[in-house]
């Protein structure tokens, strides 16, 4: 399953404006979506008075398959347009950068004798449809240690609450940033969330 999550808003008149590619998946399937919704017929206003509408949310999953007709061994793909909600780490309180902060070790780099300047470090990861992640690994590898020090805490994360199509678990791939930046004896470190 892949999702193109985009937003847009609805104005006065009904019409779609400032569409905005969320999530990815290909370009040729974003592009699709966003075509699709560039074009959606007129939609009935619910708030008269209201200027716009702003926030409405739309995720388009791509599902491709193979046919279990050995005989033939074609391909098939389908699409299914549902409501899609994403994955959610367990503690509520600190959340996902919380437990990144608590596990990693900032000084990594400068225990790798790295020259000033940041270090980040692209995880894809997916949260299957009973909330474990797997298929852990990283995009790039700046060196020092970062990457495997990324690895090894993501490997380490409790259950999630999977991500949801229609009320229906599903697996979820995501992306997350970890940048360890080195400028003399200090080092600091943000987590964007995925």
């Amino acid at each position: 399953m892949h999702p193109v999550t985009f937003s847009f808003t609805i104005n006065k008149q009904g019409s779609t404006e400032d569409i905005y590619l969320l999530r990815s998946c290909e370009w040729s399937a974003d592009t699709a979506v966003l075509y699709a919704v560039q074009r959606s017929p007129l939609w009935n206003s619910p708030v008269q008075n209201a200027a716009e509408i702003h926030a409405q949310q739309q995720s388009v999953t791509f599902m491709s398959y193979y046919s279990s007709d050995d005989s033939s061994g074609k391909s098939k793909s389908g699409i299914y347009i549902g409501l899609l909600s994403e994955p959610k780490f367990p503690d509520a309180k600190t959340g996902w950068s919380g437990f990144l902060n608590r596990n990693l070790r900032p000084y990594v780099t400068a225990e790798h004798n790295a020259p000033e300047g940041n270090y980040t470090v692209i995880v894809s990861f997916v949260i299957n449809e009973e909330g474990y992640m797997s298929d852990v690994y990283a995009l790039n590898d700046p060196g020092y240690g970062t990457t495997e020090e990324a690895i090894r805490v993501f490997k380490k994360s409790p259950r999630w609450a999977p991500a949801m199509v229609d009320n229906k678990p599903v697996k979820y791939r995501a992306f997350q940033a970890v940048n360890f930046s080195l400028s003399g004896a200090i080092v600091d470190y943000y987590y964007p969330l995925p």
